[in-house]
């Protein structure tokens, strides 16, 4: 089974108490079984409990390039945009996730087991961007389990290693929260979120280097046609590994204007999640 990708890449900011505007670009780049999936290029507007986060490049076939997300009041509200389209739709990642369970048909229930998340390490990071860095090291497990009609199983065993480059001397802001529960996946991942926040309660500063080593194990149980077919695509016992890396560039103080962070004139409101079993058509097409 393939890893729990989000709909929209992670920006992996933390919050602090202070803040100053900051822009920058943000490279994510993928290497093993699921090489490429994830990648993308973003420009990233912060400042307070606002953000802007652009697609500049995306492999994701649910994105477009030049669409953005807009986060106010902290991520009280979110905004998908699509400027070709001129419309915007809200963004609930838990909704999404919904729907997105919904579209796989009914019967099917995911649910996770055994969620642990431990720091492992925290130590002097180095330089980077010319900035004095901290280093963190986190372990997350889980399982993943999928029922499905006709008595069918997949579970997931998940083993995730996170190292993470903070530059503690610059603050991130309030929104950066918001936008990296987004891209965590959202309501997939409801259930490590808390064990999430208390292991990265010590996290400071911006972070400007991650390096996520994602192995997973599924075992698929069940009789029948159906069964011997997901067996034969994806065989139960196999193992695969992906390493995802996201590098900040270009990182320069800024002072941004309100406008930023606003919904253009004009532009007319859509639905990111289509009603009933279809496919999301984030914000690109009218109601």
């Amino acid at each position: 089974m393939p890893s729990l990708r989000p709909l929209v890449p992670a920006l992996f900011l933390l919050a602090s108490p202070a803040f100053a505007g900051w822009s920058m670009t943000q490279v994510t780049r993928s290497t093993g079984d699921d090489a490429g999936m994830g990648d993308s290029t973003q420009r990233v507007w912060l400042e307070g409990t606002s953000a802007k986060v652009e697609m500049v490049e995306t492999a994701n076939p649910m994105m477009e390039p030049g669409s953005y997300l807009l986060v106010q009041d902290g991520g009280e509200k979110m905004f998908m945009v699509n400027p070709d389209a001129k419309t915007y739709a809200r963004f609930d990642p838990m909704a999404i996730a919904s729907g997105s369970e919904a579209m796989a048909g009914s019967g099917f229930e995911v649910t996770i087991e055994d969620p642990q998340v431990v720091k492992v390490l925290e130590e002097p990071g180095g330089e980077i961007l010319g900035h004095q860095t901290t280093h963190y090291r986190y372990h997350t497990t889980y399982t993943t389990v999928t029922s499905m009609p006709m008595g069918m199983t997949m579970s997931t065993a998940m083993d995730v290693v996170e190292d993470i480059w903070t530059a503690p001397a610059i603050d991130a802001g309030a929104a950066a929260v918001a936008v990296a529960d987004a891209g965590s996946g959202g309501g997939m991942r409801q259930e490590l979120q808390q064990l999430e926040s208390t292991a990265k309660a010590t996290l400071v500063g911006l972070p400007l280097r991650q390096v996520t080593v994602t192995t997973s194990k599924t075992e698929t149980k069940g009789k029948g046609m159906v069964a011997r077919m997901m067996m034969r695509g994806a065989p139960s016992g196999e193992e695969g590994t992906t390493t995802t890396t996201v590098e900040v560039r270009d990182l320069a103080e800024a002072a941004l204007p309100a406008a930023t962070f606003q919904i253009p004139a004009g532009y007319a409101e859509t639905e990111i999640m289509q009603r009933g079993p279809a496919m999301p058509d984030l914000g690109g097409s009218g109601r």
